[in-house]
């Protein structure tokens, strides 16, 4: 995950996404994970995760 230019790390699951953005200082209970004009998704999506 990066957040204006600055990697924040890497999520492989729903709940690695949240704690990484709670970290960043982001309230992730009113989050949209489908909100296209924050997120940008990456091989996979909110419902498509794939494994290392």
């Amino acid at each position: 995950m990066t957040l204006h230019g600055q990697d924040l790390g890497r999520a492989h699951r729903p709940g690695e996404v949240a704690a990484i953005l709670r970290r960043a200082g982001f309230c992730t209970t009113k989050f949209a994970w489908d909100d296209t004009g924050i997120v940008e998704w990456r091989d996979g999506g909110p419902d498509i995760w794939q494994m290392p």
